[in-house]
């Protein structure tokens, strides 16, 4: 069966078992994808318990009238305390603030985990699966279209994610604060909510197989799971912003393959201008386990570029500047690779294309394609944006991430008080409150500077910083991988956090044991 092929065949089943798993379990939509993987992989699959599903994301639809507009601010000012600065800490004008933290930014990511259902129905090793992966690691880039900022977490804030239509759960926390190292950093796992039994999983590197919930039965593993952390720099060049994420992502299936994939630098351009620009710029690098991995280039420029001028339209420009262009590669010899190897790139090793297989090609914020022919005709759909639900305005928010913040009574009982969701400042920007939101966004950061500048004189005062993390205060539902994970590059092959495990029991118990829950006091009304 050609690539083409085996892609079609695959979504088609998994579509065909998901309509009739349906009509046995209305909680199960998007889990049941596994039907062709339990074949595969000689495994069963089981739904996951009610506690672990409990007070999924709430709904909502629009956001409730803004109160106000955000007041003029001098662009010259703001540029003139910023060049050469690390924007770390520097507050922006409150006009350009998203009501999401990082943290939330993150886990946003996981909108189309029906993508990770997709792949887990095609072979391991296979470049069918390789590309299906690229395409949910692209598919975050969607959210970029719109041009505001996340707000800064505070150290130990958390966020979660039930998905009961998406089939997943994730949890995030800011693990990592340091003021005199201007850097912060976030750690996620989010895992299906589909249990495989008999699986190989253990088998993945030991980078990831020792995070999955402790929740799950001994013998069963989730179908898929991701795991990231990462540490954001930004650093402002004059007339444009350039943001390195630093992060890379690991997919794990419940046959054993694991994948891992780091991320391109995004620039926000034409700051002095009427209309800012977003593109990315390099290569999204995604490698396997099993030896297959894709390349999958950002072919952009900021606005006004040579590309640019080469169209008539605005929006033939903006095609070219959004364009992707990917291969699906193998390594050379086929042997299996060890993805966490802490010392070499993930890209290492000779890498050559897959023969037979077509290239991919796409635009970030639109969707990707597998396409065997030059004109275009010959291709199989591999991720394109939810065409359903209006955009909201304000904000330029997709119907999923208007979702994030909405607090119905069931998630307002079971989560604890480090969540996003209960930050005063994000309300008041909600609510168009901008000048409200301002103070409250400053108070909590004035409170961060404060607790953890307190924790790291405390420590040198006391000598107790033995490791580099003692340096942050220490987080609550993850920890540091292996001791000096803390000291590698920015950038470097290798997660730095794991889950700790235990968020999810607590938060079907409520009972919140180790949780600062003084994390917004500073910012109460």
């Amino acid at each position: 069966m050609g690539f083409l092929s085996s892609l079609t065949a695959a979504v088609s089943d998994t579509a065909e078992a998901s309509l009739a798993a349906l009509s046995l379990n209305d909680n199960a939509k998007k889990t049941t994808t596994t039907a062709t993987t339990t074949t595969k992989n000689k495994a069963t699959s089981s739904s996951p318990s009610p506690a672990a599903v409990a007070a999924p994301l709430a709904l909502r639809d629009a956001l409730p009238p803004p109160q106000g507009a955000p007041r003029p601010f001098s662009l010259w000012s703001f540029l003139k305390d910023a060049a050469g600065k690390q924007l770390f800490v520097l507050p922006l004008p409150i006009g350009f603030y998203l009501p999401l933290t990082e943290v939330q930014f993150r886990l946003e990511a996981l909108e189309y985990a029906s993508l990770l259902d997709d792949a887990a129905a095609l072979p391991a090793g296979s470049a069918e699966r390789a590309a299906k992966v690229a395409a949910f690691a692209l598919s975050h880039y969607a959210a970029t279209v719109r041009l505001g900022k996340p707000l800064l977490p505070m150290h130990g804030e958390t966020f979660d994610v039930v998905d009961r239509d998406g089939g997943f759960r994730v949890v995030g926390e800011a693990v990592y604060t340091s003021f005199k190292e201007q850097t912060i950093r976030h750690a996620w796992l989010a895992e299906s909510l589909t249990l495989v039994e008999g699986s190989s999983s253990s088998s993945s590197s030991s980078s990831t197989s020792s995070s999955s919930s402790s929740s799950s039965p001994p013998s069963s593993t989730p179908l898929w799971r991701v795991e990231s952390d990462d540490q954001p720099v930004v650093g402002f060049k004059g007339t444009h912003l350039d943001f390195h994420l630093n992060w890379r992502d690991f997919i794990i299936f419940a046959d054993g393959e694991a994948f891992a994939y780091t991320k391109p630098t995004s620039v926000l351009g034409n700051l002095l201008g009427k209309k800012h620009t977003l593109t990315h710029r390099g290569c999204l690098v995604l490698r396997s386990s099993k030896g297959v991995g894709v390349d999958l280039r950002f072919l952009g420029e900021p606005g006004g570029s040579r590309l640019a001028s080469m169209f008539k339209s605005a929006e033939d420009a903006a095609t070219v500047e959004h364009e992707v262009k990917g291969v699906v590669m193998k390594k050379e010899g086929g042997e299996n690779i060890d993805i966490d190897d802490d010392e070499a790139s993930i890209g290492s090793g000779s890498w050559v294309p897959v023969e037979g297989a077509p290239l991919l090609k796409g635009q970030w914020h639109k969707g990707l394609w597998a396409v065997e022919n030059k004109d275009d005709t010959k291709k199989v759909l591999l991720w394109e944006v939810a065409a359903g639900g209006k955009r909201e305005e304000r904000f330029d928010l997709s119907p999923f991430a208007l979702r994030l913040n909405a607090l119905d009574s069931a998630l307002d009982a079971a989560l604890p008080a480090t969540d996003s969701r209960r930050r005063p400042d994000l309300r008041a920007l909600e609510e168009g409150r901008f000048d409200d939101a301002y103070d409250l966004k400053m108070r909590l950061e004035n409170a961060l500077v404060a607790r953890v500048g307190e924790h790291a004189k405390k420590n040198e005062k006391e000598k107790k910083s033995t490791t580099f993390a003692d340096a942050s205060p220490a987080p609550r539902w993850f920890v540091e991988r292996a001791p000096g994970s803390l000291l590698l590059k920015a950038g470097t092959p290798a997660l730095r956090y794991k889950y700790a495990g235990g968020y999810w029991e607590a938060r079907a118990s409520g009972e919140w044991e180790g949780v600062n829950e003084t994390i917004f006091d500073a910012a109460k009304e």
